[in-house]
């Protein structure tokens, strides 16, 4: 147990956005029960999903997704496997080692990626506006001829629809998310063929 990490969580802003994800209280919750197990580096954490939900009363598949979005956020970085096959994480601290700080946050671009909006053309254009034309045109391709396409589309048109790593987030939902995720992510996760698309997240 790290009090020093632990710490570090409290201090963090609650709500926040982290990499277009919202950063919310039960987000902040989880990684509280993950920093538990930090060493005083901010590594070596690897308790089990059940733990996790032993410790916060989530059920286990609200604990994946809420472990999930951590990542996604640069906020748990995966660091290989613990010693009883689990997934072991550690935390993305900044430079001092002093503060948690999400990898997109603290400037680090991964390769490929176009900072700042910018693009080749010299134009400036909001990431998100890039992302969403792109995101909707190359999901098309593979579901246009879906029956639930066109309705999923009606239904997320007014979200906020960005790239994150191999995910797409579809953010803005409000209380639909929940129902979304419920009807639409398995099937779309199971059948997204695009390289760069690995899965789809929904978040209020």
């Amino acid at each position: 147990m790290s009090d020093k990490r632990n710490g570090m969580v409290w201090d963090m802003e609650c709500p926040a956005l982290y990499n277009n994800i919202p950063f919310k209280p039960g987000h902040k919750y989880c990684l509280l029960a993950y920093t538990d197990h930090a060493d005083h580096w901010g590594k070596n954490i690897y308790p089990a999903i059940q733990s996790i939900a032993n410790k916060t009363g989530y059920e286990e598949r609200s604990v994946q997704r809420l472990t999930h979005e951590l990542e996604e956020m640069g906020i748990l970085i995966p660091d290989g496997v613990g010693p009883r096959g689990t997934n072991r994480w550690k935390l993305s601290l900044n430079r001092g080692g002093d503060k948690i700080a999400p990898l997109g946050i603290r400037g680090d671009i991964p390769s490929g990626d176009i900072p700042s909006g910018d693009i080749p053309s010299g134009d400036k254009m909001s990431p998100e506006s890039i992302n969403k034309e792109y995101i909707l045109t190359k999901l098309g391709e593979v579901f246009s001829n879906m029956d639930w396409w066109r309705t999923f589309k009606k239904e997320i048109e007014t979200a906020t629809i960005t790239q994150e790593g191999a995910s797409v987030i579809v953010g803005g939902l409000g209380k639909k998310a929940e129902r979304l995720h419920d009807q639409y992510s398995k099937a779309i996760n199971r059948a997204i063929i695009v390289t760069e698309f690995k899965q789809i997240l929904f978040t209020e």
